[in-house]
């Protein structure tokens, strides 16, 4: 096979290489920017579901008691704030983990890149002298 035919054929195995990698890359990063999106409407709809029920517990209490257990609602409620805060406190906790191992896969994706790149180099490197050793063998 000519010289230039392995060229081309090397050339369009690298370039084919390069936009698997790159197509899996970006799929990697939409399906984790479509899992970190996914996360926040479920916290927010939870967050949303847990302000509905709570407001409707504490609207029910009070009806039924406001007169005669004023004193113990009003501790209550104080209560659950408070548990609701650190309850949403360690949610925010949840995400800032989830963000962070986004943040760290994105690393390993591009130290992945560059090592293929440069392991890519290598290869390259392999068919030059491989080249150079045909080219001498054909001299000959």
């Amino acid at each position: 096979m000519p010289e230039d035919a392995l060229d081309a054929r090397f050339d369009r195995l690298r370039q084919d290489l390069r936009q698997d990698i790159q197509a899996s890359a970006w799929a990697l990063r939409e399906e984790m920017q479509s899992t970190a999106a996914a996360l926040r409407q479920d916290f927010q709809a939870s967050a949303a579901e847990l302000r509905q029920d709570f407001r409707q517990d504490i609207q029910a209490s009070a009806a039924e008691l406001r007169q005669d257990f004023r004193r113990e609602i009003q501790a209550s409620a104080t209560e659950t704030r408070r548990h609701f805060e650190v309850v949403a406190e360690s949610l925010r906790s949840d995400i800032q983990v989830v963000a962070e191992g986004l943040s760290m896969l994105d690393e390993k994706v591009e130290r992945f890149r560059d090592e293929v790149h440069q392991e890519f180099g290598k290869v390259d490197r392999r068919f030059l002298r491989l080249d150079a050793r045909i080219a001498v063998l054909e001299r000959r």
